[in-house]
């Protein structure tokens, strides 16, 4: 079992979303009051992990027999403290969960360490129904579909990125936020392939 979901406390997915991935991520671990949201949709979660200043009574009686993974450090925030453990624990890939919702600056603080090196090594995959997000650097090869929106967004510093399958092919291009980015591009066909340097880069590709 290498894959994990780590569900985080932000807009709740649907229940045959997370069914479906969860076909694939067979281990569930819902941070805090992320397992709030679990006792609507019927479903249990593998573990709760956090400092439980959110985990409401309902969803503690709910799930009574799920195991509770105590992380009380507060300098951390529930979702860093979940990867943390699942890398611990030997996954390889973790998706995320309610990442791309809710408050703006958890958004942010999870964009900004899914680049550090620690986390090297893991394919980190930021999941909604409507895309889906990943850090990436190197060769990458993606599948797609003709038209399938993708943008590039150099949240990590200075990027060059050269693209082959894109409408807007980029040739040694360099991205940086405080000038030139790679928003509402499209794929040509049913795979892409992107080559980063410099520093990683995030990759936004819509359903």
């Amino acid at each position: 079992m290498n894959s994990a979901i780590l569900l985080l406390h932000g807009d709740p997915p649907e229940a045959e979303f997370l069914l479906r991935l969860r076909r694939v991520h067979p281990f569930l671990l819902a941070c805090d009051g992320a397992a709030n949201q679990l006792v609507a949709l019927e479903i249990a979660p593998d573990a709760i992990l956090g400092d439980f200043d959110s985990l409401n009574a309902e969803a503690k009686q709910s799930f009574a027999q799920v195991p509770l993974l105590a992380r009380p450090n507060q300098d951390q925030t529930d979702g860093e403290k979940g990867l943390i453990y699942l890398k611990e624990q030997g996954f390889k890939e973790v998706v995320l969960l309610g990442a791309l919702g809710g408050r703006l600056d958890h958004l942010l603080y999870h964009l900004a360490f899914l680049a550090r090196p620690a986390y090297r090594g893991m394919r980190i995959l930021l999941e909604e129904q409507c895309q889906w997000g990943q850090v990436i650097e190197g060769v990458q090869e993606v599948d797609s579909y003709p038209g399938q929106v993708v943008s590039l967004l150099p949240l990590y510093g200075l990027t060059r990125v050269t693209s082959k399958g894109l409408k807007y092919e980029l040739r040694q291009q360099n991205l940086a936020l405080t000038d030139l980015c790679s928003v509402s591009n499209q794929a040509l066909g049913e795979k892409f392939t992107l080559r980063i340097s410099l520093a990683p880069c995030l990759l936004i590709v819509q359903r």
